[in-house]
């Protein structure tokens, strides 16, 4: 007696053929890890999370065009730590094309400061974070927050959106661009 096929195709005579994948460009380079273009991921594992450390945490959904970025309720110990973890932020935004993206930050739950030290540590740290993306949306918790990041950006050149709620800033990001003249 023989015996059964292994896959039984229901409602068809004929197995069903998955398409191959495309292998790696002609060029031999692979595809950017996580974009349409890569076999290895479906377009619902097209949201990845691409850092995290004790203050930040970064998701891009390449489906929305969209960087989250999270800051934590982690405070930060030194000036120097400041640095060293806001160029691990930049580096990992810098895989990223940002002139097709946007970004959300979410300072929530970051501890408030404004001291003068740390304002000038991270000026120039600010402004290599955000620089380049097509919008900028912050979502703040409270109004004294959202006066800072506006002194902020009005400091560092940087055009945003504030808000505390964050729908609001999600439809801002997801609006088409306003047509230039």
């Amino acid at each position: 007696m023989a015996r059964p096929p292994a896959r039984q195709f229901v409602g068809s005579t004929t197995p069903q053929v998955q398409p191959r994948k495309r292998a790696a460009r002609a060029s031999g380079r692979a595809p950017p890890l996580g974009s349409e273009k890569d076999p290895r991921y479906t377009r619902s594992a097209l949201m990845l999370e691409v850092l995290r450390n004790a203050h930040f945490v970064v998701i891009v959904d390449h489906m929305a065009k969209l960087v989250r970025v999270t800051r934590t309720a982690e405070p930060f110990e030194s000036l120097e730590q400041i640095e060293q973890k806001c160029l691990e932020l930049i580096a990992a935004l810098d895989l990223l094309d940002r002139r097709t993206m946007s970004l959300f930050l979410d300072i929530r739950a970051g501890p408030p400061r404004n001291d003068p030290e740390f304002e000038e540590a991270t000026r120039r740290l600010r402004i290599a974070a955000v620089r380049g993306f097509a919008r900028i949306a912050v979502l703040v918790q409270t109004s004294a927050g959202a006066l800072q990041v506006r002194r902020h950006g009005r400091e560092d050149g940087i055009d945003h959106l504030i808000s505390d709620d964050e729908h609001e800033l999600l439809a801002y990001l997801a609006a088409p661009p306003p047509r230039r003249r």
